[in-house]
């Protein structure tokens, strides 16, 4: 059940970083008279929902400028569409704030600095044509919403976790969102046939083996010859067309369709009743939530973090032994690292402080290439060495885990953070948060102080 006034109800963020919810009574009088419904009286979301869609779809095709506003004239699709983005509002609210509570985000992001990759339908009374360069977020959630696949609620959040800017500062601070294209491209036949088994029929069952067995032979082999690294996107239309080829045994198989049984699967993998945490779809954080859909793999932040700054200390101890050598370039190279990191001076600022004379001789100094690359080897490896032990714990007895696809996992979790740090000290403004760029700090701050 729901409450009416969330459909009338407008929630936007503020320049001061507040939240205000404005009732608007254009879109007030249009639902009441609609649903004979009073402000405080619950409602079936399911229904209404699949109301309002369906009236904002029958005036779809009608021409009206981009970013006209419209009120008490205007057609019933403009205003079914806009009491719609009113309630994912409300809800876009909700998932960031469940995003803060689950995963300590708190300490990273006020509630303002978080809403604001997500958060940015200022009217929904403005009406924008589905090819403007430009759309809120609210209205991508409610031009693609299927009702008969989805909740709103539910669409909502699997569109918040996909906005690339907030997926980019969460992977900082080590959370990895999966998207569904992800979660199916590392699970198997055989783990799709235990899970769901009993929620389908075995001719279903069949079917969605088949599809996923195509989506398996297109897409990841894709992947493979693009090469590692990228995120999972959506199949393009032309994989989608080769994976139809490849169903000979499905009937009336075409593009949409086999796009809607994928999403169907990825939907079933994430459901919560499960007997094992499948190790694909989520690394899971200690007590998960029974009553939430895993919309993430989950680099555990303690053993991250851990693991991270051990693998930094290993990194610079190699390198301290290299240089023992020529003892003067010792001192030079750490106080090159102090003055690059923690005062986030540039190479040819710092050259002449280390008695060299050039910017290429700083650079041949830190030589931060080879030490991101070894840091990445030992991360790696003591985070590897790590999980499977903590996974045990949500792993069913008879279900092993698959060491392959744990070290693809974290290898693209551990990629992404080491090329946020990489690019941003290609910058001109250097303010790199990301969890090496913390870690590594906090190890020239300890250095520094034992050698005062």
């Amino acid at each position: 059940m729901g409450v009416a006034w969330k459909y009338w109800t407008h929630v936007r963020l503020e320049m001061s970083g507040k939240l205000k919810r404005q009732e608007i009574a254009t879109l007030k009088s249009f639902f009441q008279q609609q649903f004979q419904i009073e402000d405080t009286d619950d409602v079936v979301d399911s229904t209404i929902q699949m109301r309002l869609n369906a009236l904002k779809a029958s005036g779809q095709d009608s021409e009206q400028d981009s970013g006209q506003d419209f009120g008490q004239n205007s057609g019933q699709s403009d205003l079914a569409a806009a009491c719609l983005r009113c309630f994912v509002s409300h809800c876009i609210v909700v998932v960031c704030a469940d995003l803060s509570r689950k995963f300590q985000l708190q300490r990273h992001f006020t509630q303002a600095e978080l809403l604001a990759y997500v958060l940015n339908d200022v009217n929904p009374l403005q009406k924008f044509q589905p090819a403007a360069v430009y759309l809120p977020l609210a209205v991508k959630v409610v031009q693609s919403f299927q009702p008969e696949q989805s909740s709103l609620a539910y669409w909502t959040k699997r569109l918040v976790l996909q906005q690339k800017d907030l997926y980019r500062a969460l992977a900082n601070c080590g959370v990895y969102i999966a998207s569904d294209w992800a979660i199916l491209n590392h699970t198997t036949a055989l783990q799709v046939q235990r899970q769901l088994a009993e929620r389908l029929h075995p001719a279903e069952l069949a079917e969605i083996v088949a599809v996923l067995a195509s989506f398996h032979a297109v897409y990841r082999q894709d992947r493979l010859r693009a090469g590692a690294g990228q995120r999972c996107a959506e199949p393009t239309l032309d994989q989608l067309a080769r994976m139809v080829q490849q169903l000979t045994t499905l009937p009336d198989a075409h593009p949409q369709r086999v796009l809607r049984m994928l999403r169907f699967l990825a939907n079933e993998l994430r459901q919560p009743r499960r007997t094992a945490i499948l190790l694909n779809e989520s690394l899971s954080p200690p007590n998960p939530q029974p009553d939430e859909q895993d919309e993430f793999l989950v680099d555990y932040q303690i053993q991250v973090r851990r693991c991270l700054k051990q693998a930094i200390r290993l990194a610079f101890e190699a390198r301290l032994a290299e240089l023992q050598q020529q003892p003067q370039r010792v001192g030079a190279f750490m106080q090159a690292m102090t003055l690059f990191f923690l005062n986030r001076m540039s190479m040819s600022q710092i050259a002449p402080l280390v008695g060299l004379q050039k910017q290429f001789q700083v650079t041949r100094l830190l030589n931060l290439k080879t030490l991101r690359a070894e840091v990445r080897q030992h991360w790696l490896s003591l985070i590897r060495q790590e999980l499977p032990q903590i996974l045990q714990h949500y792993q069913a007895s008879d279900q092993p885990i698959e060491t392959e696809q744990l070290d693809q996992i974290l290898a693209e979790a551990i990629d992404r953070i080491m090329a946020e740090d990489q690019a941003d000290c290609y910058s001109a403004k250097r303010r790199s948060e990301s969890l090496f760029n913390a870690c590594l700090c906090r190890y020239l701050n300890e250095w520094q102080q034992d050698s005062a």
